[in-house]
């Protein structure tokens, strides 16, 4: 503390808004004695950024064909109704459909329609993933795919099994899977979800409900402990605006 001061002050801010005790430290230990506080605060905050590696708006640019998994109630349906609402507001609706295989959670599927006939988009309902390659054999047109999982406890003991079907699959169609986290899940819920989802292969994150969320350190380091990229952030529940 009375060596480096200011970096004793942004550890102790750092551990308060929930980045974990490694990284915090990891950050602070290279600022130079005698920095003034607002100085080492910018500089950290520059190294977090680094750290924490984002896609872009790539999918949305481009296109794409995305199978989004993850936890029950993270926000997998509304994310994608955002993805599709500002994809057709770029793009308009003849290039882009809606899949659906979540044949668990009621409604789940009628949500998805909704959402289709509501913006004039194609929507499909599938049993099985293993019918994926035909559908899509069928829309060789569309340059925007975004297909909807049910949602899988973390520790259900099928989820391995699950996934081994699921990522054959993703590599037959080309398509890439998204794993979707809750930022009001507590870090150490998110840290084992990114574990546990990892036989899934996740190429990016997709973030939701920013606005349950107490603080964001949690997040931020069990992302940068992943290496896992950001590709969305959603912050509401409003179709499109908050993403």
């Amino acid at each position: 503390t009375r060596r480096a001061p200011a970096a004793a002050e942004l550890l102790k801010e750092l551990t308060t808004v929930g980045i974990s005790a490694p990284l915090a430290a990891e950050l602070t230990s290279e600022l130079p004695d005698g920095i003034a506080f607002e100085d080492a605060k910018r500089r950290v905050l520059a190294q977090l950024a680094r750290r924490l590696a984002v896609t872009g708006d790539e999918l949305l640019d481009r296109g794409g064909r995305v199978v989004f998994v993850g936890p029950t109630g993270v926000g997998k349906t509304t994310g994608i109704a955002k993805l599709a609402a500002r994809w057709v507001m770029r793009h308009g609706t003849r290039h882009i459909a809606l899949v659906s295989l979540d044949d668990q959670r009621f409604g789940a599927e009628e949500q998805l329609r909704a959402l289709g006939r509501l913006l004039g988009v194609e929507c499909y309902t599938l049993a099985d993933a293993s019918e994926l390659p035909q559908l899509l054999s069928r829309l060789p047109d569309c340059r925007m795919v975004l297909i909807d999982t049910a949602g899988v406890a973390p520790r259900d003991p099928v989820l391995e099994s699950r996934a081994a079907a699921l990522n054959d699959i993703v590599a037959r169609i080309g398509a890439q899977c998204w794993l979707t986290l809750s930022a009001g899940s507590q870090s150490a819920v998110l840290e084992e979800s990114m574990q546990r989802f990892s036989v899934f292969k996740p190429a990016a994150a997709l973030l939701t409900k920013l606005d349950e969320a107490a603080s964001l350190g949690g997040t931020l380091s069990a992302l940068i402990g992943a290496r896992l990229p950001v590709s969305y952030v959603a912050e509401g529940p409003r179709i499109p605006e908050d993403l």
